[in-house]
């Protein structure tokens, strides 16, 4: 099966790689080209594909459309983007426009590739469906009164609706996870980013401030490829566990008020609250009877707190006696919360991988941090050597001892271009570093 996956990965590289060789080009207007042709040739082929054979067995007669929007929606945005580069190339071949130097401007390329759409569907519920209406077909033939079929049959149809829009509604949710975490990754991506380009290198581990040449560059294959891995398997994880969180709301509230148990429900929470606050209150009531009766006094008036010495120590015996078997059962109920703690936060990090998951002391043990952690760490030192605009700006002054000494009037123009450039991004950050859009 590896080989099976390394040559599915081969063969989607191979398909894919024209785009980015046509986006990264010097050669623009030969770029642009091909680009149009290759990107107009898979739209062609797809939207035949699709138009041709547009249903499937599990979304109904609009199956592809529906899962190849966004391929299509990259794929236009890839051919727009090739018409902008021809036009671009065409302005400056004639003038109409001033070329850019590549040192000075930032490329960003985009991958696309084909996902696929994960949903539960209703092809699952359908099939729900069809388990209800055979269970009825069963009970309608059985010839016993009381048969177990027509007591299982409202249940199956409830717990239908209820999955259908529970799942839909955990959908939304999910996106926005997703979403959500996307963003807030970005964000801490600029924000680590900025403090490597002025030299803190506190928030990273120790061992990760001299990193391994080789090591660092081989995590620039890894890193994105675990990224993407990390967060597709989160948004089916936390999708599924908000699925299984709804289900519970639903049945646990929803449901009992629409059936006019009202009152039953508020005695159970009634019930639970009370419980919650008793227990609260024990634990405040030890913390005061500890503060006022086995503590011993001030060494003085002006000491906010009593000294940590222990006052009626038989007293104290008893009290923690019977107290003993009370906090064992705190105790239980407290292991249940957390393992329900840790399960919702590991949940919810699951898809990072620059935080563990797991226990202090344990960090090895989490693949994501300690494999796709230090792949991360090293690609930012890496970018950050590369791109730092204060290290571009310093190699194209290197760059202007090699111009030629018999040419004043070009090395004063190119030395007044880079005393107006580094002047600029100064006056630009607070912390008169340049940022990525000075340069």
């Amino acid at each position: 099966m590896a080989i099976v996956y390394l040559v599915g990965a081969l063969e989607v590289g191979v398909a894919y790689l024209p785009f980015f060789a046509c986006l990264s080009t010097p050669h623009r207007v030969l770029g642009g080209a091909l680009g149009v042709l290759y990107t107009l040739m898979w739209l062609l082929v797809r939207l035949y594909d699709t138009i041709t054979c547009p249903s499937g067995m599990i979304l109904g007669p609009y199956e592809k459309l529906i899962i190849l929007w966004p391929f299509f929606l990259c794929l236009f945005f890839l051919l727009g983007r090739f018409v902008y580069i021809i036009v671009k190339a065409i302005r400056i071949h004639l003038k109409l426009q001033a070329e850019e130097n590549e040192e000075d401007v930032y490329f960003h390329q985009f991958r696309y590739m084909t996902l696929a759409d994960y949903r539960l569907s209703d092809y699952t519920f359908d099939e729900l469906d069809a388990l209800k209406d055979s269970l009825a077909e069963i009970a309608s033939s059985c010839n016993e009164t009381e048969s177990v079929f027509k007591y299982l049959i409202p249940s199956m149809n409830e717990f239908s609706n209820v999955a259908r829009k529970s799942w839909m509604a955990t959908t939304i949710f999910s996106t926005i996870t997703s979403v959500t975490y996307t963003f807030h990754v970005l964000v801490c991506y600029r924000k680590h980013l900025k403090r490597l380009w002025r030299g803190q290198k506190s928030f990273l581990p120790e061992k990760f401030h001299n990193p391994s040449p080789a090591v660092s560059m081989a995590a620039i294959t890894r890193y994105s490829g675990w990224q993407i891995a990390f967060t597709l398997w989160g948004y089916l994880i936390v999708h599924f566990v908000q699925f299984l969180f709804a289900l519970m709301f639903v049945y646990g509230i929803v449901l009992p008020i629409q059936k006019g148990h009202i009152l039953s429900w508020l005695s159970n929470v009634g019930i639970i609250l009370l419980t919650i606050f008793i227990v609260i209150a024990l634990v405040a009531v030890q913390i005061i009877l500890v503060q006022v009766f086995f503590l011993q006094p001030k060494l003085s008036p002006e000491d906010k707190e009593k000294p940590l010495a222990i006052n009626n120590r038989k007293a104290f015996h008893c009290f923690n006696y019977f107290f003993f078997f009370y906090n064992v059962i705190m105790g239980l109920s407290n292991c249940i919360l957390r393992l329900l703690s840790s399960c919702i936060v590991g949940t919810w990090l699951v898809s990072r991988i620059d935080r563990t998951i797991m226990q202090r002391g344990y960090e090895s043990m989490d693949p994501g941090c300690s494999v796709g952690g230090r792949a991360r760490v090293r690609w930012l030192l890496l970018y950050t050597l590369l791109r730092n605009p204060s290290l571009i700006l310093l190699r194209k002054r290197n760059k202007l001892t090699l111009v030629d000494n018999h040419d004043p009037l070009l090395l004063a123009r190119a030395l007044f271009s880079q005393t107006q450039q580094a002047d600029s991004a100064e006056d630009k950050t607070d912390e008169k570093e340049p940022t990525q859009s000075d340069v």
